[in-house]
């Protein structure tokens, strides 16, 4: 097992959409999705998305996938443009 190393650091991290990707199917290839997200809602925090990768993250599950069989997807590409709903606050499950 990889040696753990905590961010010393005190000012928030810029991470790329990628690295977000690998973490969370890391995640669920683990099967740990759901105590995961039992234990990171005591954290109370948001990450901060730019309007263009919202807009492609829309367009992309759009034009992939099936939005009428997961409201998840549902939510995300009806949200209204503009609106601070464009992505739930928390995860629906």
């Amino acid at each position: 097992m990889a040696e753990l190393k905590h961010y010393a650091g005190r000012e928030p991290l810029i991470v790329t959409p990628e690295t977000i990707f690998h973490i969370v199917k890391a995640i669920i290839t683990s099967k740990q999705e759901a105590q995961f997200l039992r234990e990171v809602e005591k954290f109370k925090e948001s990450i901060e998305v730019q309007p263009d990768l919202v807009n492609f993250i829309k367009d992309y599950l759009h034009k992939n996938t099936d939005s009428d069989a997961d409201p998840r997807i549902a939510s995300v590409v009806g949200s209204p443009p503009g609106t601070i709903s464009c992505f739930p606050r928390r995860p629906i499950r």
